[in-house]
């Protein structure tokens, strides 16, 4: 569900490394958008847009943390509201069963920022220990409430009830956005067309739209924070700038001055002599 960097079977070596909170790892810190489940919206509407993304096979719900995939252009009030998925990191359900059956992975990911000794993935009889059944329990709840989340996304872009969504800035210069997003056609609300859906799925698909359609108000703060983060980068970049260009102005020795031209006339009467 999200990127990966090393995803690899939860067997042998693995079975002996150590995990840790999400914020230690840079892929959960940073990833600006983060696939999640119907059952997330209630708790994440209120922190970001809970929006649909296209994909090549399907359609998925997401929650866009941010305009760009650093952990510095989040709002600082919602950056530890991470989405399940985080929540499970390093562990991933995979995107599809293999022929093996195995739907659960371990991200071979380095975490550069720990903020404590974390803890093994199985405790020393073999036991998957208490760290990682916590993350274990998460994955299966997106698993059960996957199909359902898709069900509802397929049947919305079935009826053609998704619009894009222009999710793009330019700030200072710099353009910046997320591509590929979609909301529910708002023309649509007035003419009854969402009807079929909450017939088709139920309570869960009203109370889904509802706190979509509220939690594109938080668009506008993913705007404020992206112009705070690229100006706070432009002028660091600058003042990197402005140090690289005076060092490399070259200097004059105080203690040893250039000679006159008195002085050169001179030695050069002496060498005649």
């Amino acid at each position: 569900m999200i990127p990966a960097e090393h995803p690899t079977i939860i067997e042998g070596d693995a079975l002996t490394r150590r995990i840790f909170a999400p914020a230690a790892y840079r892929l959960a810190r940073d990833t600006a958008v983060v696939p999640i489940v119907a059952g997330e919206a209630f708790r994440l509407a209120s922190c970001f847009p809970v929006v649909w993304r296209r994909r090549e096979s399907r359609t998925e719900l997401v929650a866009v943390r941010a305009l760009l995939d650093d952990v510095e252009a989040q709002t600082p009030a919602f950056r530890a509201a991470y989405p399940l998925a985080l929540q499970a990191y390093p562990f991933l359900l995979a995107s599809s069963t293999g022929s093996d059956g195995v739907t659960r992975l371990l991200d071979h990911a380095v975490a550069d920022a720990p903020t404590d000794v974390g803890a093994s993935v199985t405790t020393t009889d073999g036991r998957p220990s208490y760290a990682t059944t916590l993350r274990l329990r998460m994955l299966d709840v997106i698993e059960r409430q996957l199909p359902f989340t898709d069900a509802i996304g397929r049947s919305l872009v079935d009826a053609d009830l998704l619009e894009p969504w222009e999710l793009t800035f330019d700030i200072d210069g710099t353009r910046i956005g997320i591509p590929d997003l979609l909301v529910a056609r708002q023309s649509a609300f007035d003419t009854g067309a969402y009807s079929e859906i909450v017939a088709r799925h139920g309570a869960p698909a009203a109370e889904l739209l509802a706190l979509h359609r509220i939690s594109l108000f938080r668009a506008g703060l993913l705007l404020v924070t992206a112009r705070a983060f690229v100006k706070r980068r432009n002028q660091g970049a600058a003042e990197i700038a402005a140090r690289v260009s005076a060092s490399l102005v070259p200097r004059h020795d105080t203690d040893s001055e250039p000679p006159s031209a008195s002085d050169v006339v001179l030695s050069s009467q002496d060498e005649v002599r």
